[in-house]
């Protein structure tokens, strides 16, 4: 590798632009004690050992939205890895474009569903900022990415001194109060709250005072409060909840009917939903659907009012849901609301109704490679692997073969798009391709 400039320099590793024999470029971060001062030995070597573990860690990864690995010398010393080259991270593009040229909610989704991937093995960030968001361009086009997992595991090192040293440059902006004494503290928690502090870099009007609730104006400025309440346990649970929130934030009320705004009031409400009451929406909905007024009513389903319905009510929940997975299938969405949508579609997969779970699992393939969302497609895929139920999968095989060319062509994306194989499908559902398919 030929050297050709540093990139960046952060407290425990140095990251340079350097370059192979036939041109390609990397950025090749290479473990370096950049604090001054005199280290003892042995903390040295335990940082050390974390940096070859994170970078371990980090290579694990196969996700759209965290930073990969392209190949490691772990070996070495001083250890490095090797990742794509960033086209910019997020703290560019905000100084450049605080509007993110209208993407900023998109931006977020991205973030958060790298996120859920850590959060999901229960894998923290403790240092989320928009330095430590970068901007990948590629054939599939532009992504952010979650990087720089230099303080993800740090369990075992002198906490208070790297507290000092290695949170410095602008992290305490981003940090959740909790763990600025102590990273030990971490949760899903301090990292939503990082998310607040992002989202108050994007839409913000007033400055805010590191460590502290975000009180601010504007259209996000609850959600911002709600991710940075100083006690944890007052925030956003999950980066679902959070995603939810930011969905939810974003629904239409006015509606033709005045029937069905009341409805949709109701299904705002904290208050539960009597089955009576459930009656009338799920047979709103059967009889507006595809007009606006039904698709409103839809689209004004939080996934706690699906999770009740279904939990409840599971004979009405299957109806609706074949009324969901028809809109979910149809319909054109906003690119950042896929997500949440998806969320929403999947928790009536808890159902005991195979023919309603079918046309789900179909609603999550079409909407995912006709809007090309990797989480969405993700999320199809990891329904259909071969655990999955076997009579679930022979309906599913038997829906493949009646789309045909609709079906081959939704996996064909998939494989483009999110790297997966359909050999890696229910066997029944790869028999199914294999027939109605050409190679």
């Amino acid at each position: 590798m030929r050297y050709i400039r540093q990139i960046g320099r952060g407290g425990f590793g140095n990251v340079d632009l350097v370059q192979d024999e036939s041109g390609r470029q990397f950025a090749r971060k290479t473990f370096c004690i950049n604090q001054g001062g005199n280290f003892p030995a042995d903390m040295v070597q335990n940082v050390q050992r974390r940096f070859i573990r994170e970078a371990d860690t980090q290579s694990q990864f196969s996700h759209r939205n965290i930073m990969p690995v392209v190949f490691t010398d772990l070996q070495s010393d001083p250890p490095s890895f090797y990742m794509p080259v960033a086209t910019a991270s997020m703290a560019d593009d905000i100084a450049f474009d605080r509007g993110l040229g209208g993407d900023q909610i998109n931006a977020i989704m991205d973030i958060l569903a790298g996120l859920e991937e850590l959060h999901g093995l229960g894998i923290y960030h403790r240092d989320l900022k928009p330095q430590n968001v970068l901007r990948l361009s590629d054939s599939e086009g532009e992504r952010y990415v979650i990087s720089d997992f230099g303080l993800m595991s740090l369990r075992d090192t002198q906490l208070s001194v790297l507290t000092q040293t290695g949170m410095r440059m602008g992290s305490d902006y981003y940090t959740a109060p909790e763990i600025v004494a102590d990273l030990r503290m971490a949760s899903a928690r301090s990292d939503i709250y990082s998310v607040g502090c992002i989202l108050h870099d994007l839409f913000g009007t007033n400055n805010r005072i590191p460590c502290n609730e975000i009180i601010d104006q504007g259209f996000y400025a609850d959600i911002m409060h709600c991710c940075t309440r100083t006690d944890p346990g007052r925030r956003f649970a999950t980066v679902s909840d959070l995603r939810e929130a930011l969905l939810s934030l974003g629904q239409s009320t006015v509606a033709n009917e005045p029937q069905v705004t009341d409805l949709m009031a109701l299904l705002s409400s904290e208050h539960p939903i009597t089955a009576p009451v459930w009656e009338r929406i799920v047979g709103k909905v059967r009889s507006l659907y595809p007009s606006q007024d039904g698709k409103l009513l839809l689209g004004a389903m939080s996934l706690n009012r699906i999770n009740e319905i279904v939990a409840n009510y599971p004979t009405l929940a299957s109806q609706l849901g074949w009324v969901y997975a028809a809109w979910v299938k149809d319909s054109a969405f906003n690119f950042d609301n896929c997500d949440g949508i998806a969320n929403r579609a999947e928790a009536f997969l808890a159902l005991n109704d195979i023919n309603c779970k079918v046309e789900i699992l179909i609603a999550l393939l079409i909407m995912g490679t006709s809007h090309n969302r990797w989480y969405v497609e993700r999320k199809f895929v990891s329904h259909c692997l071969p655990g999955m139920q076997q009579d679930l999968a022979r309906r599913m095989a038997m829906e493949i073969r009646v789309m045909r060319g609709e079906a081959c062509s939704a996996i064909n994306h998939l494989e483009r798009s999110i790297g997966f194989t359909r050999s890696d499908l229910h066997p029944l559902i790869v028999d199914a391709l294999r027939q109605v398919c050409r190679s």
